[in-house]
């Protein structure tokens, strides 16, 4: 085999790896929930409703089916934030039997370099930058350790459900229990997560009157020589 041979097989094998990640997804097992009989989507529509998020409870059930990010091959999985951003985190409910408990954090680069954000009965809202590409993770009384991205938990089960609210906006929707013996609600805690691009370019006409104030400052400086 030459190496041109060589060069096109990987290149191929390559690509099918990409495009196998990029078309990963996975489905959700809904339980009903220990608290109130409610099945976890049902609750999570419910406060999309009674958020603002959606004027109808079926659509919104509906998008917490569907909506979350993996669901289907057209977004990515696993998910993580891009770097060079300011996220602003607040824990906007908890119906957990650890929720006095429970940490919640962030990983930078990958899962596994963790800093805490909130524990206890805090629920922020607390903000952090990262430079690199970011993720969550809670962290429970049972020593468990959950990650938003799945592929870093137990037998790659998601235990977060991100949704894309709005442009910058995501509700992280959390199971703290092994899948194995949890009911499966996803409504341990819900958080959401605001994210702020730090490397904005400053609009055209910005620029122009910070060239107008630069100019004006050096004309003045040449009178007064």
């Amino acid at each position: 085999m030459n190496k041109l041979t060589r060069l096109i097989l990987f290149i191929g094998i390559t690509l099918i790896a990409l495009t196998s990640s990029a078309q990963a997804s996975f489905s959700v097992n809904w339980g009903k929930s220990l608290d109130n009989g409610l099945y976890g989507y049902q609750q999570l529509g419910a406060w999309m409703v009674s958020n603002g998020y959606s004027a109808n409870q079926t659509a919104a059930e509906n998008f917490a089916k569907t909506g979350y990010i993996g669901y289907s091959g057209s977004t990515a999985d696993p998910f993580s934030w891009a770097g060079n951003q300011t996220a602003t985190v607040r824990i906007v409910s908890e119906a957990s039997m650890f929720q006095n408990f429970n940490i919640l954090g962030y990983y930078s680069g990958a899962p596994g370099d963790n800093t805490q954000l909130l524990g206890g009965m805090q629920n922020g809202p607390v903000s952090f930058s990262s430079t690199d590409p970011f993720g969550f993770y809670i962290h429970t009384p049972q020593q468990n350790t959950w990650y938003s991205d799945r592929f870093a938990n137990i037998n790659n089960d998601p235990h977060a459900l991100i949704y894309q609210l709005q442009p910058n906006r995501y509700l992280i929707a959390w199971e703290d229990v092994n899948l194995l013996s949890a009911d499966r609600d996803y409504n341990d805690m819900y958080i959401l997560v605001d994210t702020k691009d730090n490397n904005v370019v400053p609009e055209p006409m910005t620029m122009a009157l910070f060239s107008m104030g630069s100019g004006a400052l050096w004309f003045l400086k040449r009178r007064k020589v």
